[in-house]
């Protein structure tokens, strides 16, 4: 085999692409690697990540920091059979956008849920299997960045749907 200067070249191009390869991808998994261990600090049980780095944290335990808002964007915050109470959703008032906040299964309560519009744009809610009631439905007429919201085997009667219904139209209510 012949040494020529094109083969070096090549070599040494070959090389110092996949370094910055590794690079990037090292420092990224390491950025996620400190988000994740920062949630669990936090009460977090579980964090992973979506598409472009989006954040997914599950609880079952209360948020035990106001912290959590410096990451600004929450894709998906669930507390599907967690103990939620109203210092846990105070620590979340500093966050600018949730994607998903599911309850499902958890002990939200009415009194918990006109606290969601001090999270910020809130899009989708799943109450499902919770004993929220028709008390609830101001506070969810009220979140006026939701999009969707599930309610199947909660205790909000008919009367609450429409309710909620006539005053958010584009609001799709899912009850199954």
């Amino acid at each position: 085999m012949q040494f020529t200067l094109r083969r070096m070249f090549g070599a040494v191009t070959v090389v110092a692409v996949v370094v910055t390869l590794l690079m990037y991808f090292t420092k990224e998994y390491r950025h996620q690697l400190a988000i994740r261990s920062d949630l669990q600090t936090m009460g977090a049980y579980a964090v992973r990540f979506g598409p472009g780095g989006a954040i997914q944290a599950s609880f079952h335990d209360p948020v035990a920091s106001p912290g959590i808002a410096k990451y600004r964007e929450i894709a998906v915050l669930d507390f599907k059979e967690a103990h939620v109470t109203t210092a846990s959703l105070d620590n979340l008032s500093g966050l600018e956008r949730v994607g998903v906040v599911v309850f499902s299964l958890s002990d939200v309560r009415d009194e918990h849920l006109p606290q969601l519009k001090r999270i910020g744009k809130v899009r989708h809610l799943s109450l499902n299997n919770t004993k929220v009631t028709d008390a609830c439905v101001d506070a969810l007429i009220d979140l006026s960045d939701l999009e969707s919201v599930t309610t199947a085997n909660t205790l909000i009667t008919q009367t609450g749907l429409e309710r909620l219904r006539d005053a958010r139209p584009s609001l799709k209510v899912v009850t199954q």
